[in-house]
Formats: C-alpha cells, structure tokens, sequence
C-alpha cells in the first residue's frame, strides 16, 4: 500500500522531507545501494509539468544507519531518506506541491519513493 506523506511548508523556505526506504527484500537501503537521486516538483493542479527538478546527493541524502530527528514525529524507529528541499522548488504560497523522487540503484533498477505533498504558506507582503 502506498502512503502519500504530507506536511506544510513556508513558501520560499528550505524543507525537510524524511522517509525510511527499504529495497524489494525488506533491507534498508544504505548508501552504497544508490548511484543518484533524482527528484521532480509539481504543482498539484498541473500532473504533467514539472516546476522544477534536481538530484539530491547520495552522501547527503541516504543514511547507513536509522536517524531520528525533531523532524521526524512518525515512529521511534528513525529514517534513512533525507532532502533538504530548497526553497526555491516552493517559491509560491498557496500552493500546494508534489515531490516525487526516484533512486537509482547500484545493482540497477529505480525505486520510486512514495511522494511528498507539501503545502507553501504565503508570506503576506512578499
């Protein structure tokens, strides 16, 4: 079953999306799994125009280890999956953003993260 993780964000603001990312098998995925991560940003109400695209760095972005954070309020169990979304993929408030990642794996194939859906708050006056 796939679950979408929601969140709020203020527009123009770095963002931290967290997930746990596991590989077919169950195991975790450690950072020599992945080659690259590549991510896209949509505005919700256009699903075929990205608003902008990256990649996260694997070093940055993948840990060997479970990591928990003030951030992440899921479990006590931790996450593995950490992008630090700039702001300027979220530049508007609002809006409400998808945020859908793909990881390329060393032993080849993709895993497709479930998606991010945050909505930007404006910042009156800006």
């Amino acid at each position: 079953m796939s679950r979408i993780t929601t969140g709020r964000a203020i527009e123009g603001s770095t963002t931290n999306l967290l997930a746990r990312v596991r590989k077919g098998d169950g195991t975790l995925v450690v950072q020599a799994d992945v080659t690259s991560i590549a991510y896209e940003v949509y505005d919700v109400t256009d699903k075929t125009t990205a608003t902008s695209s990256g990649s996260v760095v694997v070093a940055t972005g993948i840990f060997d280890t479970l990591q928990t954070s003030a951030d992440w309020k899921i479990d006590d169990t931790g996450y593995n999956f950490r992008h630090a979304l700039p702001g300027s993929d979220i530049p508007d408030g609002d809006v409400t953003y998808r945020i859908q990642h793909t990881l390329t794996m060393s032993a080849g194939g993709t895993i497709e993260l479930e998606p991010f859906v945050v909505y930007a708050a404006d910042i009156w006056g800006s």
